[in-house]
């Protein structure tokens, strides 16, 4: 018998066999231009478990406002980008902001509607476009069918990450006594400005919480922090302490160290992300309030509105017409509500930090949009999927 003769004479199996990878659906990341945001959809495909892929082809400013407007129009302009010649569509997309919300639009077009859009944050777009916007109480999103309302970003550093930084800077502060308070210090923001004054009135609770518990400060400061700032918060701080100055050309930051070995923190407000991250480490955390702008103050002022001015409000939100401001007073307080931080009027000792499930609420809600899925994995499997999927994605662009 032949070859060939033999090959046709063969059973064939009743199914393909084919890799479990091949039955898992595929995610393409949209990253954009902030770091926060980029980190936010790693973590959460790497805690998804599936196969995927990141796209770093972003357009400048101009070229997004021109889409933008066109796409109201109900135009679709082409572009001649690497990640819209691909001949095999995305299942999920992951963006966050507006800046990749067009792209994202284009691809689900190309695959007929088969690839579903999950934006992070606020997507500066008709709500109606998206299949999910996992969102934050400070960007004051209505709730809806296709609105997740976490209580915080999904920025959570991995172990592995905080293992490494914690061997690498225990030499650095092992002389301090113990126990360590991380004092995580951001900056001046579109909502918040972070003078000398503000900068004086934090140095003076580091202090106070360094003195009540005996132990010592680990002051890192960051990129949006002024130095006229820093000068003043460093020049107050009495005791034992680690200072970092922040500066562009540093080639070591203690961040994730602090994240790994401080015992409690202490987070300005202006960073929602930093929040995040301390509250992550399942220690105590005490948000220090920045002040806002004023006009930050004036429109996130609660005001007493008429059904057809609150209907109004909702509606131009839910269409992309109005964007509302960012209110950290409310992220705040929805922290101190849901027991995730320290209240200030709290005692401490009568203190004991929620577990955050933002995660896993936003790994089930995208399973939600794949009914055909086995059930998500629990978050007790996060870690084991970071790990095997250390090396999963390619970055183009």
């Amino acid at each position: 018998m032949s070859v060939r003769s033999e090959a046709f004479a063969r059973p064939l199996p009743l199914k393909p066999e084919r890799p479990v990878e091949a039955a898992l659906p595929r995610a393409s990341l949209l990253f954009g231009t902030t770091r926060g945001d980029n980190a936010q959809m790693l973590n959460l495909a790497q805690a998804l478990g599936w196969p995927f892929e990141v796209k770093g082809e972003v357009d400048g400013v101009p070229m997004t406002v021109v889409d933008r407007i066109a796409h109201a129009f109900g135009y679709r302009l082409r572009r001649n980008k690497p990640l819209l010649s691909s001949l095999l569509w995305p299942d999920l997309i992951l963006c966050c902001g507006g800046r990749r919300v067009i792209d994202a639009l284009r691809i689900k077009d190309l695959s007929e509607g088969r690839s579903k859009i999950v934006c992070i944050g606020r997507p500066w777009a008709d709500l109606d476009l998206f299949d999910l916007v996992i969102t934050t109480p400070q960007y004051r999103l209505p709730t809806r069918q296709n609105v997740l309302i976490n209580a915080m970003p999904l920025n959570q550093p991995s172990a592995e990450a905080l293992a490494i930084a914690a061997d690498e800077w225990h030499g650095d502060i092992k002389h301090l006594p113990t126990p360590w308070t991380a004092v995580l210090v951001g900056g001046n923001s579109g909502s918040c400005i972070f003078d000398a004054n503000a900068a004086q009135r934090l140095a003076a609770e580091a202090n106070a919480v360094a003195a009540q518990t005996g132990g010592s400060l680990l002051i890192s400061t960051s990129g949006r922090t002024p130095k006229p700032a820093v000068d003043a918060l460093l020049s107050q701080i009495s005791g034992p302490h680690f200072a970092f100055r922040w500066e562009k050309t540093a080639r070591r930051n203690p961040h994730l160290g602090f994240l790994a070995l401080a015992n409690r923190f202490i987070v300005t407000s202006d960073s929602a992300s930093m929040i995040a991250e301390a509250i992550s480490t399942g220690c105590e955390v005490s948000i220090f309030e920045v002040p806002l702008r004023r006009r930050s103050r004036w429109l996130t002022e609660k005001r007493k509105f008429g059904h057809t001015t609150h209907q109004m409000h909702r509606w131009l939100t839910e269409k992309g017409l109005w964007i509302p401001a960012r209110d950290m007073n409310a992220y705040r307080d929805n922290l101190i509500d849901g027991g995730y931080v320290l209240d200030g009027e709290q005692a401490n000792d009568s203190f004991s930090p929620r577990r955050p499930r933002d995660l896993d609420r936003a790994i089930e809600a995208i399973h939600g949009l794949f009914p055909s899925l086995s059930p998500p994995r629990g978050s007790d499997d996060i870690v084991k999927i970071r790990r095997s999927h250390a090396h999963g994605f390619a970055i183009a662009g």
